[in-house]
């Protein structure tokens, strides 16, 4: 599976994310306000003969629910990151085989409706694309350019969003799918605008699809994959904001160190020696830049700037980790006067 598909899947799981999904759905396509209690994942269909073995390669999520006007909705999500001709005609078959298996069990009718069908498809191809419509595929026989069902189609890198209404959450998904360098995220907010969320699943989904997103950068060149590879990212650590942006600032430092070197021809010799020129003043510089952010909230700026002098001494930095800082920040987050003497402690400045 690739890291791509991956990122979704694992995207998918997180309830913030599912319900984000289905209230941006039944606003877009107008089907009332959602019932998020009554949300189901639906598992993918098995026992459906050959339509089984194909749709186990289609589908990447089915959500069952119910809105407050009580109608029922099966919405079905399928994330697409090449062209594919067919593909609004497998949407077709995967909503519907979805319906005939549940009805196999509830035996719907006009007294006990069966849900309606909707689909959702997420492209993100680096190339602009729409899907071909039914009626071409049809052969102008089915006057109808739609897939039959409510559909909704997402071009994540190239649609123009500003007049969606995405939730939060989707919009900082499509954000994230746009940044291709370390550069670019630095700058975005999207730290910033990730740590309003409240629900901490929701952040860390964000966190961990940002991460993969940035994994993928390696893919983009021969240099790319090389300046990535000789970091050695333990990436399975970056699991909060914090972390993520650690991780942004060394491989922007591995960047610049690779054009300070002068090396680009000489890539597999340079590399390694520029990263070591910049990258031991750059995770140094990083460690500082993060106990700074992280105190002056509280502390204020003028003791933050105080502090920058004192950890020029390596001894007293390496007294300070980042972990016991942010301790410190919880527990006297109320207490600038309190804050600042602990650190002074720490660094035996009292």
């Amino acid at each position: 599976m690739q890291l791509s598909d991956r990122k979704y899947k694992m995207f998918f799981d997180t309830q913030g994310i599912r319900d984000a999904f289905v209230g941006f759905a039944c606003e877009r396509l107008e089907l009332g306000e959602p019932d998020l209690e009554s949300v189901q994942v639906l598992t993918p269909v098995r026992d459906v003969e050959v339509w089984g073995r194909l749709l186990e390669t289609v589908q990447d999520q089915c959500w069952r629910f119910r809105t407050q006007q009580e109608d029922g909705v099966l919405l079905a999500c399928e994330v697409q990151s090449s062209v594919e001709y067919m593909i609004l005609m497998r949407l077709v078959a995967y909503a519907s085989v979805t319906l005939v298996s549940l009805d196999r069990t509830e035996h719907f009718s006009r007294r006990r409706p069966a849900p309606v069908p909707c689909l959702l498809l997420i492209y993100t191809g680096e190339a602009a694309w729409t899907p071909t419509p039914l009626d071409e595929l049809m052969r102008g026989h089915v006057p109808v350019a739609g897939p039959l069902f409510p559909f909704i189609y997402m071009d994540v890198r190239h649609d123009d969003f500003s007049t969606w209404g995405l939730p939060r959450e989707l919009d900082l998904m499509v954000r994230a799918e746009r940044t291709n360098t370390a550069e670019e995220f630095l700058h975005s907010g999207y730290l910033r605008d990730v740590r309003t969320l409240r629900d901490p699943n929701t952040v860390r989904a964000l966190v961990d699809f940002m991460r993969r997103t940035m994994q993928g950068w390696s893919g983009q060149s021969t240099q790319d994959k090389a300046i990535l590879d000789a970091l050695q990212l333990d990436w399975e650590s970056v699991t909060t904001p914090e972390e993520l942006a650690m991780a942004a600032v060394e491989i922007r430092r591995g960047y610049v160190a690779v054009k300070e070197a002068g090396r680009q021809e000489g890539l597999q010799e340079g590399l390694q020696e520029g990263l070591q020129e910049g990258l031991l003043t750059g995770v140094r510089q990083t460690k500082v830049d993060m106990l700074c952010e992280a105190l002056q909230p509280v502390a204020g700026r003028r003791f933050v700037d105080e502090l920058r002098v004192w950890i020029e001494d390596e001894e007293l930095l390496a007294r300070l980790e980042l972990s016991t800082v942010i301790d410190l920040r919880i527990r006297y987050g109320a207490e600038p006067h309190s804050l600042r003497q602990a650190v002074r402690n720490l660094l035996g400045k009292a």
